[in-house]
């Protein structure tokens, strides 16, 4: 799920941007906002693995309906 994700991912970024010397905004932003495109794969939820399972939709083709 993207919460577990995001809370799994954002303090190892944060510490990960203290060490190299960063923002820790820098990391964490786009690790935030990418935890929240899952719904755009085919593992993000049933019904998608059900419409990929179909053979009928390309990943290219669910991740671009999701941005648009």
């Amino acid at each position: 799920s993207n919460t577990a994700t995001a809370t799994m991912i954002l303090p190892i970024l944060a510490t990960l941007s203290v060490a190299v010397g960063v923002h820790p905004l820098l990391l964490m932003a786009p690790a935030a906002m990418a935890a929240n495109c899952a719904y755009m794969s085919p593992v993000g939820t049933p019904p998608n693995a059900i419409i990929f399972g179909s053979g009928k939709i390309s990943i290219k083709q669910m991740a671009s309906v999701g941005f648009w």
